[in-house]
């Protein structure tokens, strides 16, 4: 094999430290290291690795607001089948190696939600509005799906994607935890290998979504100075999964023996320390209001759900985005305009400009001598008001910087930011979100080991995808 990428979801310097990545730090040790700049919580990594390009061109931000009647709501499927409707297809990473003439092996990618048809092949990768692979009809070329078919259990729902939490998979204690695991990566590297024998490729782009699971439901132990023994036993089960990842894909590697590796990921991941809801900022300078009636029913119904399944499910206030001047989705660090493109009045730029002017510099007032100045900078955005294709996503126009630590999950129960609280002893009887103890960081780690090591260079997410073409091009040239 000429190229192999490794993409390591939410693998950061932190993660490769906290989970003795030992064989990724020797392998990356051989070449060159870097630490790309990424806009966190904003852009969706995978896509800037593939696209060569930013949300604000591809739209392809981690949830979109859209109007749902009297309301808005976030759309997450931001994947490759809303990305091609901004930019063109012979610009993805795939088609531009096969249009230099090599082959080229697409597996389990997050965020490439539909089937292209390509020199060589593609398996689908799970996501958050696909948590299942159905190899029926997730898997180009056909002649994969007998293959596959043939030497699997089942054919439909296999778990690539490892999600846990709500609305996932939560295991019912640690031991489940840890046989869910490893047959996660033993699923993983069973496909790989039934995959390429079956069909070579010269590049192969492989993702492994393990570290990104631990760490969002795990950083924060690995961050504690003392352990009780349930926490020890917890953290000695982790670093073992760990382990049996690490020699499966060395073998994997030494299976391929590739002339050049790439070691990538989406962003880094570390401890989840805050809580933000941006909306109650909002309401605090007059910009947002609640909607009380829903609120006291929401909260009234998330206490009993929990008291009737002993779960510990988070309430989450209702907002009336109807007579709202801005809101932000959650999740992402981003506000909106509530124009024309929602539930608001027609406004020209100028005037959306003025607007986040002022709600950025109130904002920023709000926080001042609070334990959050500091820690969170507002900034607002001169954009268009959609994305310049003939399909409109609706661009935002105040950017948010927060420490790594902080996290807008909405979820604070009217405060505007509450202190992480993780119990461990618990999680698996009460379960948890999926975000329950790590969250992004800007850590994200890049490496390149090959001959080339010296033109590589990679100071963003969007370098990569000119790294991997460029040694394309230099393979065609010299072959």
């Amino acid at each position: 094999m000429k190229v192999l990428i490794i993409g390591i979801d939410s693998l950061g310097f932190n993660a490769i430290e906290k989970l003795n990545l030992h064989f990724i730090e020797s392998l990356s040790a051989k070449g060159v290291v870097f630490n790309p700049r990424i806009d966190n919580n904003v852009s969706r990594g995978w896509v800037e690795i593939y696209t060569g390009k930013t949300a604000y061109e591809t739209g392809a931000f981690y949830l979109v607001p859209i109007r749902s009647g009297s309301t808005i709501k976030p759309l997450s499927s931001t994947g490759l089948s809303h990305v091609i409707l901004h930019i063109n297809e012979c610009e993805l990473l795939w088609h531009k190696i096969n249009q230099i003439g090599f082959s080229f092996g697409v597996f389990n990618v997050n965020t490439v939600d539909i089937i292209q048809h390509i020199n060589g092949f593609m398996v689908l990768g799970a996501m958050s509005s696909k948590l299942k692979i159905d190899i029926e009809k997730d898997v180009y070329p056909n002649t994969l799906m007998e293959v596959l078919r043939n030497n699997t259990t089942a054919s439909k729902n296999i778990d690539f994607g490892f999600r846990l939490g709500y609305g996932a998979y939560i295991p019912k204690d640690e031991n489940e935890f840890y046989n869910k695991a490893l047959s996660h990566i033993d699923s993983i590297f069973k496909m790989l290998h039934l995959i390429l024998n079956k069909q070579r490729v010269d590049f192969l782009f492989s993702h492994f979504p393990l570290v990104s699971e631990i760490m969002f439901k795990f950083a924060s132990l690995f961050n504690k100075t003392e352990l009780n023994p349930y926490e020890s036993k917890l953290k000695r089960i982790i670093l073992d999964i760990c382990s049996v990842f690490q020699e499966k894909l060395k073998d994997f590697v030494e299976f391929l023996d590739p002339k050049h590796i790439f070691i990538v990921s989406d962003h880094g991941s570390g401890a989840l320390e805050y809580h933000i809801n941006i909306n109650e900022l909002l309401c605090n300078i007059g910009v947002i209001k609640k909607n009380p009636l829903k609120s006291m029913v929401k909260k009234i119904f998330v206490k009993s759900k929990n008291i009737m399944y002993n779960k510990n499910y988070a309430y989450m206030p209702s907002y009336n985005f109807v007579n709202s001047l801005a809101f932000s989705i959650g999740y992402t660090d981003l506000i909106y305009i509530n124009d024309e493109r929602f539930l608001g009045k027609y406004m020209p730029l100028n005037e959306v400009w003025k607007l986040s002017k002022q709600i950025c510099e109130d904002l920023q007032a709000v926080v001042k001598n609070t334990p959050l100045q500091g820690k969170i900078k507002f900034e607002p955005l001169e954009l268009p008001k959609y994305t310049t294709t003939s399909y409109q996503t609706p661009l935002p126009n105040i950017r948010i910087y927060m420490e790594d630590t902080f996290f807008n999950s909405l979820r604070t129960e009217g405060n505007t930011f509450i202190k992480s609280n993780v119990n461990y002893e618990h999680m698996f009887k009460k379960g948890f979100y999926g975000e329950f103890g790590g969250w992004r960081a800007q850590d994200t780690f890049f490496s390149y080991i090959g001959p080339y090591s010296k033109d590589i260079k990679v100071n963003s997410l969007t370098d990569i995808y000119n790294a991997i073409i460029y040694v394309a091009e230099r393979e065609k040239k010299y072959a």
